[in-house]
């Protein structure tokens, strides 16, 4: 920011940079907010199809069928966990920059 000299053009000038500030931070608050909305959409879809296998698991008659289906909703459980991490990781708190998640945060 270029030094001014007239204290009425400073002034001015701090209170444009004050708004823009403000509406910086109305951008990141709305993108958290739209980052969770997402993140919980998603999570209770994966959770809804994983609750519909298991009631699926249940009537299935044959034993490698229960196997390939218990196989499947435990793959889901490891896609919403990843979710969790990823959101959490990306999402920026108030003062945070977003980071997207590491190899060994996302397996672990």
């Amino acid at each position: 920011m270029a030094r001014v000299r007239d204290p009425a053009a400073a002034a001015l000038q701090r209170v444009q940079v004050r708004r823009v500030r403000q509406e910086l931070e109305v951008f990141a608050a709305r993108d958290r907010i739209g980052t969770r909305d997402l993140h919980d959409d998603l999570i209770q879809r994966l959770y809804g199809i994983g609750l519909a296998l298991q009631i699926t698991m249940r009537r299935a008659a044959s034993p490698p069928t229960v196997t390939r289906i218990a196989q499947h909703i435990d793959q889901l459980q490891d896609v919403i966990k990843g979710f969790r991490v990823a959101i959490t990781t990306m999402a920026p708190g108030p003062t945070d920059s977003p980071q997207w998640p590491c190899r060994a945060a996302r397996d672990g």
